[in-house]
């Protein structure tokens, strides 16, 4: 953190310890911070997104849905940054209770976590200016995948793994229509292990700030980075089933599953636009990798079921 920040910012003045935090994905700077034997949780956004942020937490707090609490928000205009100070909740995330709990015990917290997100229902949405919205982002997503592949290989000289992308463009259509089937509402826009804290047997969401009006099955792009793989897959996927359980008061629709695979795909797409923006030829050579992966395993989502919804 620099000194000019710190200067700038009364709050920092008065913590007797200041820890830059570098868990989880944020672009925000985060902050773990004690004043008076007490620990706060900060983040500082770039640019003005005060309105936005106080917008979402008056959903959660309207719909008691636990997270945690704003203890002071301000707009820095001379650094053009965003300053929230919330709540430290000293718990676990979920990735935590993965690799300490059993099954049952997982998909039970999982299941808390899909209750709550089931109360964003009660938001409701223009749907045909969100259709519209996202429409013109995949036809740009679709084009720059394209642009993306030949970019790479011809300035690294090499193949990436093979993904048919005229059968991925396909499917992405084909599975859009289920997800625009649903009606619209406000989405956590991120749920993932990381962010839903358990403290005292509770779930508080966080990194809430980017929430948004969008499609249920939105909300879990987090899914392509766990229960796939590795030596805790069945645990993950026991999270997620929860989850998912939850959402849907016990019973997860036959739909979902392709819901979930245009997720999947959308989260690839949103990884592969930002590898070319940014010129990362390594993000956009993982990302065809990793889900390359899945979707060779798959059979590209063609009559695909997730079996562990079960």
């Amino acid at each position: 953190m620099s000194d000019d920040l710190i200067s700038k910012i009364s709050f920092f003045r008065k913590c007797k310890t200041i820890k830059q935090d570098f868990s989880g994905y944020s672009s925000a700077l985060r902050y773990i911070c004690e004043e008076d034997d007490k620990k706060y949780f900060v983040k500082i956004y770039d640019g003005n997104n005060l309105e936005q942020i106080k917008n979402i937490d008056s959903i959660y707090e309207e719909l008691d849905i636990p997270t945690a609490k704003i203890i002071q928000a301000k707009y820095l205009n001379d650094l053009s940054k965003t300053f929230v100070v919330y709540e430290y909740i000293d718990g676990k995330e979920l990735i935590d209770l993965t690799r300490e709990l059993n099954v049952k015990e997982i998909e039970n917290i999982g299941f808390q976590v899909g209750k709550n997100l089931a109360k964003f229902k009660k938001i409701k949405c223009d749907k045909n200016m969100i259709i519209d919205s996202y429409e013109k982002e995949f036809n740009e997503l679709i084009d720059n995948l394209y642009i993306s592949k030949n970019f790479f290989e011809k300035k690294e000289n090499k193949n990436l793994y093979y993904i048919d992308l005229d059968r991925l463009h396909n499917a992405f259509l084909e599975y859009k229509k289920y997800v625009y089937k649903n009606e619209p509402t406000f989405i956590h826009s991120d749920i993932n292990l990381h962010n839903v804290i358990v403290k005292d047997g509770r779930t508080y969401f966080i990194d809430t700030s980017n929430g948004k009006e969008s499609f249920r099955s939105l909300d879990f792009r987090g899914n392509c980075w766990f229960g796939w793989d590795g030596d805790n897959k069945i645990n993950e996927q026991a999270m997620y089933r929860g989850i998912y359980k939850g959402l849907f008061n016990g019973k997860i629709p036959k739909q979902f599953n392709k819901e979930l695979a245009f997720t999947i795909i959308y989260e690839f797409l949103l990884k592969i636009n930002d590898g070319y923006k940014k010129n990362d030829m390594g993000k956009i050579e993982y990302n065809f990798h990793k889900f390359g992966n899945i979707f060779d395993k798959t059979n590209y989502f063609e009559n695909y079921k997730f079996e562990w919804f079960e």
